[in-house]
């Protein structure tokens, strides 16, 4: 059964030039190569893809697969630089939108896009003591 239209930010390009994108609500799905040449996709584009449910093999670890799509934001970022995605954030580091914004030379609102969709980054409370 087709799902309705979802936009999905692309957030790795496999060796094999296939992909995987996550959904606002953080369901992964899967680009096929075909895709990804044809609509020269990168990491950080946000596309408006039609999905299906993936193989019963594959569900557990990508719940959809896309098999449409149409770019609607192309990512500003190189492909020769380091720092693509969200490289730039290592494990246990606190970063504001803003200072994102600023290290990925993207807008705000398309850094905020990205984050909500990605599940290895969270929002947290911080308390840091600064100097008396």
């Amino acid at each position: 059964m087709l799902t309705e239209k979802q936009e999905v930010v692309i957030a790795d390009i496999s060796y094999a030039n296939s992909a995987f994108g996550v959904t606002k609500q953080g369901h992964h799905v899967f680009f096929n190569k075909k895709l990804v040449v044809s609509l020269s996709l990168k990491q950080g584009d946000e596309v408006l893809a039609q999905m299906i449910e993936n193989y019963d093999d594959k569900k557990n670890a990508c719940k959809y697969r896309a098999i449409r799509a149409e770019k609607v934001h192309e990512s500003s970022w190189q492909t020769h630089d380091p720092k693509t995605g969200l490289d730039c954030m290592e494990e246990g580091d606190l970063w504001t939108i803003k200072e994102l914004a600023h290290e990925l030379s993207q807008d705000e609102k398309h850094i905020e896009r990205l984050i909500e969709r990605n599940p290895s980054v969270i929002r947290v409370d911080a308390y840091i003591k600064i100097r008396e």
